[in-house]
């Protein structure tokens, strides 16, 4: 469950290996495509970002199970996000991992985009 405060891993290359999550609105948390502010607690090099800079995140993955009107469930191994800047772009070029077919119908379509593959 993705809640205020929690650590949160990062699914793209934008040299950000860990964020933290705030100021997140409770009736949207437990959604895949839904949009909350992070920190940035630990970076892999200072070229982009510094630590404590405040941005956008979007969740792409998360444990708790996705149940699908087909029958089928879905869940990954670890809660994990997409950065997305103020102006609403992303701010990496490549996407790793498997994305769920969620997104299509929250309208994020680039996410699929940067993505290899998607169930």
């Amino acid at each position: 469950m993705i809640y205020n405060g929690c650590l949160l891993k990062l699914a793209d290359n934008s040299n950000v290996s860990y964020v933290k999550c705030f100021n997140m609105n409770i009736k949207l948390r437990s959604y895949i495509g839904s949009f909350f502010y992070v920190s940035i607690k630990v970076i892999k090099s200072k070229d982009r970002f510094n630590k404590g800079e405040v941005l956008k995140g979007v969740i792409v993955r998360k444990k708790k199970t996705i149940c699908r009107l087909t029958g089928n469930f879905l869940n990954f191994d670890l809660n994990e996000i997409v950065l997305y800047s103020q102006k609403n772009e992303i701010l990496s070029t490549r996407i790793f991992g498997l994305l769920p077919l969620e997104l299509r119908k929250k309208k994020l379509l680039k996410f699929l985009i940067l993505s290899s593959c998607f169930i």
